[in-house]
């Protein structure tokens, strides 16, 4: 399919800059092939059944974002992609030009980061310390590049999921931003369950499609962990008739990484899974997603799951009806029935 069947038009003013003051305040459209409905995320409990199951993605955004200099004296930023060791990192570095392999970045004078590869625009970095004791004293939340301003002492928190647990994403599930612990501790009181799986954010996310072509764009890999607990519990509830609803794209490409032939198992490890019209989903009822960048990968998963037209009248109304887009956005929730 071409490119441009997922492209629209999104006004700059309607990209969310900051977060909401409540994080279940914001609106939600709720849409399936045949119809759109307005409503508020609060309402949410209004649109599932009792014996559905809701998975979460528990992983938490690190202060990936740290700034060094070079032995010349040029800044550079160090945008960490994955950490591998307690040492050692994948990163991004802006201003990269004529970086090489073996060159020292120095965070301090006590501090120094070796450049030990480089693949493309992916460095692997050595560090002297402990890099979560580097990333606590020097690094700061990685927002999004279509966020403007600098972070804030808001950011720390509201960039950050309620349940967040598991250290490892430089990006945030930014669907289950919407949720917080009373509205999680209603959904359960009103007979549904909620358990939850970890996928690790990577900066792919944020990278467009550049190929003409979606069948010839190549799939970032990100970290999954889905259990078997969880695997068995998605078995239950499709057995006695409930939904399995995924919080986000992260957690539907975790999920249906895991649906092997005819079965469902749990995984441990990277996938690169990427899911584009005609895909067949196996594990993802319905799904909850913030509104999404044209042309990016993201929007190609959504159009797989509910429908390339039923896409563009969505984002149209919600761009009519002055929905915030994107990270800091507001939400659809998406049902394939």
């Amino acid at each position: 399919m071409d490119l441009e069947e997922f492209n629209y038009d999104l006004p700059e003013e309607r990209i969310a800059q900051s977060p909401l003051c409540d994080r279940v305040s914001s609106k939600l459209l709720v849409a399936n092939s045949k119809r759109i409905i307005h409503a508020k995320f609060q309402d949410l409990d209004r649109f599932l059944n009792k014996g559905d199951l809701i998975v979460l993605n528990d992983t938490k955004v690190i202060n990936a974002r740290v700034y060094a200099k070079r032995s010349t004296g040029r800044d550079v930023e160090i945008m960490l992609e994955r950490v591998i060791s307690p040492l050692i990192a994948l990163a991004r570095l802006g201003n990269a030009k004529n970086i090489s392999e073996g060159e020292n970045l120095f965070i301090d004078q006590k501090q120094s980061i070796k450049i030990i590869e480089r693949s493309g625009n992916i460095f692997t970095l050595e560090f002297e310390t402990n890099i979560s004791e580097i990333l606590n004293k020097y690094g700061s939340v990685p927002l999004p590049p279509y966020i403007t301003r600098k972070p804030d002492l808001n950011d720390g928190s509201r960039y950050q999921t309620v349940y967040a647990k598991e250290e490892g994403a430089i990006a945030a599930p930014t669907a289950g931003l919407h949720f917080d612990k009373p509205m999680i501790e209603k959904l359960r009181n009103n007979g549904i369950d909620i358990e939850f799986l970890t996928l690790h954010v990577g900066f792919g996310t944020f990278t467009p499609i550049k190929t003409q072509n979606i069948s010839d764009h190549k799939m970032h890999e990100e970290y999954i962990h889905v259990s078997e607990y969880l695997c068995n519990k998605i078995i239950a509830t499709k057995k006695q008739g409930g939904r399995v609803i995924a919080v986000g794209t992260t957690t539907t490409r975790a999920l249906e990484s895991c649906h092997q032939g005819k079965n469902l198992e749990p995984k441990k490890g990277y996938t690169n899974l990427y899911i584009c019209p005609g895909f067949k989903f196996n594990v993802v009822d319905v799904m909850i997603t913030n509104f999404h960048q044209p042309k990016s990968s993201l929007m190609v998963m959504i159009a797989a799951f509910i429908g390339t037209e039923a896409v563009k009248k969505i984002y149209q109304s919600a761009i009519n009806n002055n929905y915030r887009f994107l990270s800091y956005g507001d939400v659809t929730l998406l049902d394939r029935s």
